[in-house]
C-alpha cells in the first residue's frame, strides 16, 4: 500500500500481490473487500496467512462468495487479536463453524456483523457474554435459523450488547 499511487486499487490484483511484498501489508489496518465475487477461497487463504495482516482493526468482507469457513478460520487466527470491526454479510458458505472460529479467536471484536449469513445457527453466541467481552453490536438481520430465544438469553448476560435480531429489531438489556 505504501507505493500505491492509485486511490483505488482492484480487490482481485490487491489480494494476489500482496502475498509477494508482505511489508506492506503490515501498515494496513483497515480492509475493505466488499462484493468481492472475483476472489477464491484459495486466494482469500493465501492472503490471510500472510504474516503482515495480522495488525488489522477492521475488515469487511461483506458479499466476499469465496469466504468459507476455512477462509473465516484463517483470518480469526491470523488478525481476531486486533480486530475491533468485523463485517461478513451476505457470505452464504459460511455455516456455525466459521462463526465458532469468530467466537473463538476475536475477542476484542466491538462490532460484528454477520448480516444475510442463513446456515448459521448460533449456538456458538451463548458463549459470546464470557469469549467477546469487548463486543458491543451484534448484527444478525437475516439470519433465519437463529432463534430469539439465544439472542435473548446473550443480551440477558451481556448487558450491554446490543443484538439487531432477523427483522432488524433491536433487542437490548432493559431493566424492569
Amino acid at each position: 500500500m505504501a507505493r500505491c499511487k492509485q486511490p483505488f486499487i482492484r480487490p482481485k490484483e490487491f489480494i494476489e500481490e500482496q502475498h509477494k511484498d508482505p511489508e506492506n501489508l503490515n501498515k494496513l489496518k483497515k480492509l475493505r473487500l466488499r462484493k468481492g465475487t472475483e476472489f477464491t477461497a484459495a486466494g482469500l487463504m493465501n492472503f490471510f496467512s500472510s504474516p503482515g495482516i495480522k495488525h488489522l482493526t477492521s475488515l469487511d468482507m461483506s458479499e466476499c462468495t469465496g469466504c468459507d469457513d476455512i477462509c473465516v478460520s484463517q483470518l480469526s487466527q491470523s488478525c481476531g487479536k486486533t480486530l475491533k470491526h468485523l463485517s461478513l454479510c451476505w457470505c452464504w458458505h459460511i455455516t456455525d463453524r466459521g462463526a465458532t472460529s469468530v467466537v473463538d479467536h476475536c475477542s476484542n471484536l466491538l462490532h460484528l456483523d454477520l448480516t444475510g449469513i442463513d446456515k448459521i445457527n448460533g449456538d456458538c453466541f451463548g458463549r459470546v457474554p464470557t469469549e467477546m467481552p469487548h463486543l458491543r453490536l451484534l448484527d444478525l438481520k437475516q439470519c433465519n435459523r437463529i432463534k430469539d430465544e439465544l439472542i435473548e438469553d446473550v443480551v440477558r448476560q451481556k448487558r450491554n450488547l446490543t443484538v439487531i435480531n432477523y427483522y432488524g429489531e433491536t433487542v437490548m438489556f432493559e431493566q424492569s
